[in-house]
C-alpha cells in the first residue's frame, strides 16, 4: 500500500514525473518476481491425477 502512496505522492503532489514512473516501474518489476516465484512454486507443489 505505501507504494501506491509513494506514486500518488511523486505523480500529484510534486508533480515529479520521472520519480513516479520509475517507482511504477520498480512496483510492476516487483509484483512480477513475486507472481514468478508463485508460478515456478505451483508447479513444483502441483499433483496431476491421471
Amino acid at each position: 500500500m505505501k507504494n501506491h502512496y509513494l506514486l500518488w505522492t511523486y505523480g500529484f503532489k510534486t508533480f515529479s514525473v520521472g520519480w513516479s514512473s520509475a517507482a511504477a516501474v520498480c512496483v510492476f518489476l516487483g509484483s512480477g518476481l513475486i507472481s514468478l516465484g508463485f508460478m515456478k512454486l505451483s508447479k513444483k507443489l502441483s499433483f496431476y491425477d491421471n
